[in-house]
C-alpha cells in the first residue's frame, strides 16, 4: 500500500502501468483485511448508487454518439478506480492510526517536494529530455518575472498544502513544521498554479475557524482561538519570507505572479474557462437538466483527443448526468462534510479532522479548475477523507462515546 501512496501521490500520471498494477494489488490484499461494518455498508449503497447513474447516462451517451474510447475510461475512472480506492483505504484506515497516517502524509510531501526540486534542476540543467520521466511534455516558464511548470505532483500539492496549513502542529518540532510549510510556499509560488495558491488560503482560514474547537470548551476555547490567530500570522510571515527570499535570490517577481493569479481569479479562471462554462450550461439548458450522456462533448472543445473532457468537472457533470446525477455524485461528500460539522458542533473535532478536511476541501475547490477528481492517480484525494468521516472517525467517535458512558457507570 506504501508503494501505491508513493507512486499515486509523488509520481501521479508518470508511471501509470506501475501505479494501476499495485492499486490492484492493494486492492486485493485489502479484500482479505477489511472488515465490514454498518458504515461501509451505506458507503457502498451511495457508490453503487452512483454506479447505477454511470452506467445509464453510459448508455445515453452511447446512444448520442460517444466513443468507445470513452466508454472505456468511463468505466475505469467513475466504477473501477472508486471501488479499488474505497476498499483499499478503508482497509488502511482499519488497520493503521491516525498518528501512522500522518507520518506518512509528511514523508510523502517532503519527497514531493524533493522531486519538485530535481525537477527544476534537471530541466534548468541538463534540458527536456532529462526530466520527460515526469511527464510527456515538461515545461518551465521563467520568463519576465513569471514562474510555472508542468508537473501532476502540484495536484497532490494542493490537498497536502491545504490540509498543513491548516493543522501545522501535527509535523512535530517547529523547525520540521515550518521547513514543510516554507517549501509548500515555494513551490505554490513557482507552480504558476492558481488553485495550488488558493488552498494556502483554504487551508489557514479552516484552521483558524475550525481548530481552536477541537476538544476544547470555555476558557481553552478563547486560548485556542487566540493561538489560532497567532499562528495565522505567523503563516502570513512565511509567505512574506519567501516571497522575499526569491526577489533576491532569482529572476522571480512575486508581484508578477500575485498579479496573474487575482487576474485568473477574478475572471473566474481565465477567458478559457469561461467560454468552457458557457458551452457546459447551455447544453444543461438545452437538456432541461436531465443529463446528455457520458462521452459526448460539446461545440467548445477543450481537448482535441479526448474531446469530451473539460477542466469544469462540477459543470460538466451537470452536463453529463444532469441535476439528479449530479446530486448522487456528490452525497458521498456532502454527508463526509455532514460527519466533519458533526464533530466540530459535538466538541469532538481533532487536529486530524481538521486536517483530513481542509485538504478535501482545497481538492473540491480545485476539482473545478482541473478534472483531478477524474485521474486514478488523484482519486485518494477525494476518496480518503470520504472513508475517513464515514467509516475511521465514526468508529473513534463510537468508542469515545462508549467510555464516556461506562466513566459515568
Amino acid at each position: 500500500m506504501l508503494a501505491t501512496f508513493f507512486l499515486t501521490v509523488v509520481f501521479p500520471n508518470s508511471f501509470n502501468a506501475a501505479a494501476a498494477a499495485f492499486m490492484v494489488l492493494s486492492f486485493v490484499v485489502a479484500c482479505s483485511l477489511i472488515q465490514w461494518s454498518r458504515a461501509l455498508a451505506r458507503l457502498m449503497i451511495m457508490y453503487f448508487a452512483s454506479v447505477a447513474i454511470t452506467l445509464m447516462y453510459l448508455g445515453i451517451g452511447v446512444m448520442n454518439g460517444a466513443p468507445a474510447v470513452a466508454a472505456i475510461q468511463i468505466l475505469v475512472t467513475y466504477v473501477c478506480s472508486p471501488l479499488i480506492w474505497i476498499v483499499t483505504l478503508t482497509a488502511l484506515l482499519q488497520k493503521m492510526s491516525a498518528e501512522n497516517l500522518k507520518e506518512w502524509m509528511i514523508v510523502l510531501s517532503f519527497l514531493g517536494v524533493a522531486s519538485v526540486a530535481i525537477f527544476f534542476y534537471l530541466f534548468l540543467n541538463f534540458g527536456v529530455d532529462s526530466v520527460s520521466f515526469f511527464i510527456d511534455d515538461p515545461n518551465i516558464n521563467l520568463r519576465d518575472g513569471y514562474s510555472a511548470a508542468t508537473m501532476h505532483i502540484y495536484g497532490s500539492f494542493i490537498f497536502l498544502t491545504g490540509a498543513f496549513f491548516a493543522a501545522p502542529a501535527l509535523v512535530s518540532g517547529v523547525a520540521k513544521r515550518y521547513l514543510l510549510l516554507s517549501s509548500f510556499v515555494l513551490v505554490a509560488i513557482t507552480s504558476g498554479r492558481s488553485a495550488l495558491i488558493i488552498s494556502i488560503f483554504i487551508g489557514s482560514t479552516i484552521g483558524m475557524v475550525f481548530l481552536p474547537a477541537a476538544k476544547a470548551s470555555g476558557v481553552v476555547l478563547a486560548r485556542n482561538i487566540h493561538g489560532s490567530i497567532h499562528s495565522l500570522f505567523k503563516k502570513i510571515l512565511i509567505l512574506a519570507f519567501i516571497g522575499f527570499a526569491l526577489v533576491l535570490a532569482t529572476d522571480i517577481n512575486v508581484s508578477v505572479i500575485v498579479g496573474d493569479f487575482l487576474e485568473k481569479l477574478l475572471s473566474g479562471g481565465g477567458a478559457e474557462r469561461t467560454e468552457q462554462a458557457n458551452a457546459l450550461l447551455a447544453s444543461v439548458r438545452e437538456n432541461l437538466g436531465s443529463g446528455a450522456g457520458h462521452g459526448v462533448g460539446v461545440p467548445y472543445i477543450r481537448n482535441e483527443d479526448y474531446p469530451w473532457r473539460y477542466e469544469l468537472v462540477w459543470v460538466a457533470t451537470l452536463h453529463r448526468v444532469g441535476l439528479v446525477g449530479s446530486l448522487v455524485y456528490a452525497l458521498p461528500f456532502v454527508v463526509a462534510t455532514m460527519a466533519f460539522l458533526n464533530l466540530w458542533q459535538s466538541r469532538l473535532l481533532s487536529e486530524m479532522d481538521v486536517f483530513m478536511f481542509a485538504g478535501f476541501a482545497a481538492a473540491l475547490v480545485a476539482s473545478n479548475t482541473n478534472p483531478y477528481i477524474e485521474a486514478f492517480s488523484f482519486q485518494w484525494m477525494y476518496v480518503l477523507p470520504v472513508v475517513y468521516f464515514l467509516i475511521a472517525v465514526k468508529s473513534r467517535v463510537k468508542v469515545e462515546n462508549s467510555s464516556s458512558e461506562a466513566s459515568i457507570a
